[in-house]
């Protein structure tokens, strides 16, 4: 049984490395896979979210909505890239 389904609800903050290690030995995906690409999207979205969303596009309040969401990115990226490399660490028993 995966201990991540379907359907199942998932606040990120609370999922952990040991989480992931989990899922990726469940899953049988290799964790080195799970965590190199943990980090390769961790890294894209900081990028993504690092270039200016478009001038002129938005105006007013929407530059505002635009940066808390780009803030809200690179923080969630930042820390899946600092717990890929301690997924990478966990020992399952």
């Amino acid at each position: 049984e995966l201990a991540m389904a379907y359907g199942d609800e998932f606040r990120l903050e609370e999922i952990r490395p040991y989480d992931w290690a989990q899922f990726a030995a469940q899953a049988d995906i290799p964790r080195r896979l799970l965590v190199r690409e943990m980090q390769r999207m961790g890294k894209a979205a900081v990028e993504a979210v690092g270039r200016p969303p478009g001038e002129g596009v938005y105006v007013g309040e929407e530059r505002a909505l635009i940066a808390g969401i780009a803030d809200f990115v690179r923080r969630q990226a930042r820390s899946m890239i600092e717990m890929a490399s301690a997924t990478a660490r966990v020992e399952l028993e």
